[in-house]
């Protein structure tokens, strides 16, 4: 499985772009999203965390080996990899993980 450090980061985004990116993240209902994903059963394993904040909504969300809509997955779930795809299409860049990938 990869693992991946990605650091915080700012960026300043386009209003036309912002909303494209919002739409895509209001249909996964990221406000709905649980602020945190914890499968207990795993001591090792993936760790994610994300921090979106607009005029309208400040959402942190972390996860340990689990991810929404899952069950107990340890593999990502769809709904998880569609904001993975909201974030590449913001930042421009659909390999932007790759940057930050490590080796097991």
């Amino acid at each position: 499985m990869k693992s991946y450090f990605v650091p915080s980061f700012k960026r300043t985004i386009d209003a036309q772009k912002a909303t494209q990116f919002w739409d895509q993240v209001k249909a996964i209902q990221l406000e709905t999203w649980k602020d945190s994903y914890n499968n207990s059963n795993l001591c090792d394993g993936v760790q994610w965390g994300v921090k979106v904040r607009t005029d309208f909504l400040i959402k942190k969300i972390e996860g340990s080996n689990d991810y929404p809509d899952g069950v107990f997955f340890v593999e990502e779930t769809p709904i998880f990899n569609q904001l993975i795809d909201a974030v590449a299409f913001l930042l421009d860049d659909k390999n932007f993980l790759k940057d930050f990938e490590e080796e097991e």
